[in-house]
């Protein structure tokens, strides 16, 4: 529709100009202090629990799942021993990310963007010295947001841009397991073996890289519907092609990858070794 390729147009142009990361960094700082970097932290800190345990839990079953499986279809029904291939383990990666990114990230995701919009429009407001409350007594918190979401929308309002969400954790999700299974084989002769510490790390910041590497784009269009920048995936990145084209497009859709490689591959080499070492430690607790 009309509305629909002016949004998307809207959306475009919006993240054609966007500032860079160090711009957006001192204006939130001056404009909201150094709290304000931390907008929306909350249901985000508050869900990262259920985020890992449900994406390492549903791996782990879908990998069990996989190996009963080759056990029965083996030749004998001997074939479970067989380390998944790395088709297996994006399959079970898949499938963590989407199970994960409908039941918790969708709604967390999207109260913490609508706050992070909130703040960005006070922090418009202020700096242009427009009549505005201050920024701390003016903000709504994330249950607030959420009652009048459900309010205005129904619960399903919270699940704003799930589809897009899925998508990407569902992609995102793949290529980290496969990313980190693959830094294990690559760097582990190198590093001390397959499990040593400096491997885990070295493999985990892979697995962070590979996730963004896939997820970047489709981040970039959730967070456009989820704060109300754009209607639909499919109208933001038709109109984005139609006004700029193929590689303009590209740029907009991975702007700001600096901050998501750059916080995605050391945060992910430390989940997974902590994984690695709690994994561990429980191991041996239980089988004393």
């Amino acid at each position: 529709s009309a509305s629909a390729s002016a949004s998307a147009s809207a959306s475009a142009s919006a993240s054609a100009s966007a500032p860079r990361p160090a711009a957006v960094f001192f204006h939130t700082v001056r404009n909201g202090g150094i709290t304000a970097l931390y907008t929306g932290a909350a249901p985000v800190l508050a869900a990262q629990a259920c985020y890992k345990a449900t994406v390492f839990s549903v791996n782990g079953l879908a990998g069990a799942a996989l190996a009963r499986h080759r056990a029965r279809e083996g030749p004998g029904g001997g074939g479970g021993g067989d380390p998944p291939s790395l088709a297996e383990t994006w399959l079970c990666g898949w499938i963590g990310g989407a199970v994960n990114a409908t039941v918790f990230v969708s709604p967390v995701e999207y109260v913490r963007n609508q706050q992070i919009a909130q703040h960005s429009r006070l922090a418009a407001a202020a700096s242009a010295a427009a009549p505005a409350l201050p920024l701390a007594a003016a903000a709504r918190g994330p249950l607030d947001i959420a009652r009048t979401t459900v309010r205005r929308d129904g619960l399903p309002g919270l699940w704003r841009g799930a589809g897009v969400t899925i998508l990407r954790d569902s992609l995102g999700c793949g290529s980290f397991f496969v990313s980190f299974e693959l830094g294990r084989r690559w760097l582990g002769p190198h590093l001390g073996g397959s499990d040593s510490g400096a491997t885990l790390l070295a493999s985990g910041a892979c697995a962070g890289w590979g996730f963004w590497a896939f997820a970047l784009p489709f981040d970039t269009v959730k967070t456009l519907i989820q704060t109300g920048r754009a209607t639909s995936a499919w109208d933001t990145v038709a109109g984005s092609l139609r006004n700029g084209g193929v590689a303009e497009t590209a740029h907009r859709l991975t702007r700001g990858w600096q901050l998501a490689f750059g916080r995605g591959g050391p945060a992910a080499a430390v989940t997974l070794s902590t994984y690695a070492a709690v994994f561990d430690l429980c191991g041996r607790l239980f089988d004393e």
